[in-house]
């Protein structure tokens, strides 16, 4: 691969498992320097430790998203190791509520939902923006759904939380306006990770009742990736879908073009 994102900065959420460790390991080949967010350490110094054996740089920082002190002190750390923050991916979150009809789900699991898919957006927001904003320049990812767009039965919660955050990114992209700072909402399509399973098992659907087989996170990792590379710099206010017709060429041609590979996510 070629390391277009040598001397870059990238915090990574959720980076202990699933997409956001692959996303952590592909932005540190690529040549970035990450910061490994997640609430487990032992699963942080995991992935750490897998960056620095391929020679690397990281930071890894246990964090609850929604826990706004936990956000301050990650984000703080990162700018005091690596000097600046140019990328947050934001992969972290969490499924409580997803399976249960509107009436079944309890208080317990609305909070548990909205404090890191909502709380835990605004969280970073808040501590992540003023730095890119002094900076001049940073680009900012958070993961959504599609449930948001189109509602599907036992996924309220979920989505619900989700749709909160789209709605604060797209006004962040407003409030912004011209300091160089962007951001989206991205979907990766479905991932092929513990997370995802359950989530299909407690929806009751099946990869026969899809349109597409689950992605592995190594692959579905690439579309991060893509959204830290040049060509997208000035996408923003955008809810990027992984196999959208707009997208599919320029994100084939961005593998190519910095030997990144195949396969390529697929309709």
């Amino acid at each position: 691969m070629t390391p277009f994102l040598d001397g870059t900065v990238a915090i990574v959420t959720g980076a202990s498992s699933g997409l956001g460790r692959s996303t952590a390991l592909l932005l540190a080949r690529a040549g970035a320097s990450v910061v490994l967010v997640a609430r487990s350490q032992a699963g942080l110094d995991a992935v750490a430790g897998d960056i620095a054996e391929d020679g690397g740089a990281c930071l890894a920082v246990a964090a609850d998203l929604g826990a706004d002190a936990d956000v301050a002190w990650a984000v703080a750390a990162a700018v005091e190791r690596f000097g600046r923050i140019d990328f947050l991916l934001n992969c972290g979150g969490n499924i409580a509520g997803l399976g249960k009809l509107l009436w079944e789900i309890t208080p317990e699991e609305w909070e548990t939902s909205f404090h890191a898919n909502a709380t835990g957006v605004l969280n970073l927001i808040r501590h992540v923006a003023p730095v890119m904003i002094d900076q001049g320049h940073g680009r900012m990812q958070f993961l959504t759904t599609s449930a948001t767009l189109v509602p599907k039965e036992k996924t309220a919660c979920y989505a619900s939380a989700k749709s909160v955050a789209n709605h604060m990114v797209q006004t962040l992209v407003e409030e912004v306006g011209a300091r160089g700072v962007t951001a989206n909402v991205f979907n990766p399509g479905p991932i092929d990770t513990e997370s995802y399973r359950e989530m299909t098992s407690s929806i009751e659907l099946t990869a026969q009742n899809q349109q597409t087989a689950p992605q592995s996170p190594d692959v579905a990792a690439r579309l991060l990736l893509w959204l830290c590379a040049p060509e997208t710099a000035d996408v923003t206010g955008e809810f990027i879908y992984w196999n959208h017709p707009n997208t599919r060429a320029a994100f084939q041609d961005f593998l190519g073009r910095y030997q990144i590979g195949t396969p390529v996510l697929t309709a």
